[in-house]
């Protein structure tokens, strides 16, 4: 038996978030009872203590959870809570450097007495603390008895194409028939997904543009 082993990151967030927290739209362009940040802008780079700006109009109150490097699997913890205004406006400063260097997600929940809407906010910390990066040193234990038959860091230029047989991926589903509402786009061409961030492959899609990526070490 073999297994496969990665180090992938797929960080993914709609075009139409992205301006909303770049522009910084006022209140009463959010919508209603649901958790929308104004800045920083989805998928950003952060570090140091870094302002959330939270807009939910109709919801009272915000709790700011994130995932927290520490033994195992490291564990979930509270950023904070906070009260929100009248209308819905509230600001709590992240402390990056506390949390995993890398890839992360800031989890916002936001409530009032009827109410419950979740907000999922991806960020890359270019701080914070490094925590279990890289490939493992050894097999994890539930490959025990297997054969490593590929694995790949990415720690190295990007090599995906949908023509170049020598490159070792392919960027689309292997025999055609792609799937999904957005159009699978080449690294090499307009409005390329693909981006490497230190050792991370981050995939992204983007409604504005159309396009979204995927990668196969099969190829077409």
């Amino acid at each position: 038996m073999a297994f496969l082993l990665f180090s992938l990151l797929f960080m993914i967030a709609l075009a139409q978030a992205d301006e909303a927290g770049a522009a910084g739209t006022s209140a009463p362009d959010y919508p209603r009872d649901q958790v929308s940040i104004s800045s920083p802008a989805y998928c950003s780079t952060i570090s140091g203590k870094t302002p959330l700006s939270i807009c939910a109009p109709g919801l009272t109150s915000a709790t700011v959870k994130c995932w927290k490097q520490g033994d195992g699997f490291g564990a979930d913890s509270t950023v904070g809570k906070i009260t929100l205004d009248d209308q819905g406006h509230g600001t709590i400063d992240f402390p990056a450097d506390d949390y995993p260097h890398g890839p992360i997600t800031v989890r916002i929940t936001g409530t009032n007495w009827t109410t419950r809407d979740n907000c999922y906010l991806q960020l890359y910390n270019k701080g914070g603390v490094i925590w279990n990066q890289g490939m493992p040193g050894s097999p994890p234990p539930e490959a025990e008895g297997m054969r490593l038959v590929f694995a790949d860091d990415f720690n190295r230029p990007l090599s995906i194409s949908g023509q170049d047989p020598q490159a070792t991926y392919f960027d689309h589903k292997p025999g055609g028939g792609d799937f999904g509402l957005l159009a699978f786009t080449g690294h090499h061409d307009p409005n390329d997904p693909f981006s490497q961030v230190d050792s991370y492959l981050r995939i992204r899609a983007n409604q504005k543009t159309n396009s979204t990526g995927l990668i196969s070490s099969l190829k077409g």
